[in-house]
């Protein structure tokens, strides 16, 4: 009798969530129990500084999407022969670590406990803070005892550490928008899923169809806002990072574009970067007309900074700093009112003088005298070297 061996179908592997490990992998606690068995000398890193903190943040890659890990202390001490031991939360020791950098650059000698940004200053660590902290430790009590070429250096690669320290955090802990967070809500949320295919009544005037695309995209914002479910727009726009108009054409409907001579172009784009994009002749036309537009009014309108950046480019453009004049002596001086004891600030250790006079004086923290007063400064756009120019 013949044997015919049957086959027997497998069951499909159905995917279960709760084989997946969420809690602290050992990694992670082994890095943690490194942290409770290890005290950090700041002093002992200094030759190998930046390598020392580039570790920590690698570390960081075990366990930083959980609250336990992140906020794990952390103890140190200055210098070896200190008796007092500090700690500070794993994020904020990575954040103080990063401040430190210059200090050690500029004088290892003298760590000290006001360098420390406590636990409780979290939330006020944003642009600001960080810029008071360089002036206060870094740049007002050495700007005159190294070169600001140096100075410059050293906070550079601070910020790029920050920089970097801040990245490695948006990745962990999702702060950034992908195509998923939109298809989430349009899912849940019906309303968001209609403005995002929203279409415009071209037949209208262009007054009309701006006013209505203007309210689609505030209407859609506040759905986003008022989302019963964390979304990870909500935390960008807390922060001020992401605003309504910088959203309006990709979730919404881009619209009516000028041209470049400023005029409104009487044809509506009646999609958005989600949905549709530039999927015809005439939208990719009109938008790449508008392109150029933004590009030539950037030119004369644009933020504070921008614009005295590109000023800046155009009137260095042509020349260079010189290594050997030190002084050229140049008797073209600018005039400039000094108009609040920010703008003083800004101007210190710029050399000046009064109309009328022959010499020079260097503008220090302490001339409050000097607000309002029309002042002439030496500038490098008046600079009569040949050395320095090219």
């Amino acid at each position: 009798m013949t044997e015919y061996k049957t086959e027997v179908e497998e069951a499909p592997v159905v995917f279960d969530l709760s084989t997946i490990e969420l809690g602290l992998t050992q990694d992670a606690r082994d890095i943690m129990k490194y942290f409770d068995d290890t005290v950090f000398v700041i002093e002992s890193h200094i030759d190998d500084y930046e390598s020392w903190v580039e570790e920590l943040l690698v570390k960081t890659t075990y366990g930083y999407e959980h609250e336990e890990f992140r906020n794990h202390p952390v103890y140190f001490k200055f210098y070896e022969d200190s008796k007092e031991v500090n700690f500070l939360p794993l994020k904020m020791f990575l954040f103080n670590a990063i401040m430190w950098y210059p200090q050690l650059q500029l004088d290892a000698d003298w760590l000290r406990d006001d360098l420390i940004v406590p636990q409780t200053l979290a939330s006020k660590v944003v642009p600001k803070f960080i810029k008071g902290y360089f002036d206060e430790f870094y740049v007002l009590p050495y700007r005159e005892k190294v070169s600001n070429y140096f100075l410059n250096e050293i906070l550079s690669d601070t910020i790029h550490m920050l920089a970097t320290l801040c990245h490695m955090f948006y990745n962990f802990l999702g702060l950034s928008i992908s195509i998923e967070v939109f298809m989430d809500l349009a899912k849940r949320i019906p309303e968001f899923n209609q403005l995002m295919h929203y279409q415009l009544d071209d037949t209208k005037q262009p007054a009309e169809i701006e006013k209505e695309a203007e309210e689609a995209s505030r209407r859609q914002w506040d759905l986003i806002l008022s989302d019963e479910k964390f979304n990870l727009i909500k935390p960008l726009e807390a922060t001020g990072t992401l605003k309504r108009k910088q959203l309006a054409e990709f979730d919404t409907v881009m619209g009516l574009k000028p041209d470049i001579e400023g005029n409104t172009i009487p044809h509506p784009i009646n999609r958005n970067w989600i949905v549709g994009e530039l999927n015809d002749i005439t939208a990719s036309f009109i938008n790449d007309i508008s392109g150029r537009k933004a590009a030539i009014i950037n030119n004369e309108f644009m933020g504070s900074a921008g614009h005295i950046l590109i000023l800046t480019a155009i009137l260095c453009n042509e020349a260079k700093l010189s290594h050997k004049v030190e002084d050229c002596h140049s008797p073209n001086a600018t005039p400039m009112t000094i108009r609040s004891k920010t703008h003083l600030q800004r101007l210190m250790d710029r050399y000046y003088r009064f109309s009328g006079e022959q010499d020079y004086h260097v503008i220090e923290e302490t001339d409050e005298h000097l607000i309002g007063e029309t002042v002439w400064l030496r500038s490098p756009a008046t600079c009569c070297s040949p050395d320095g120019r090219i």
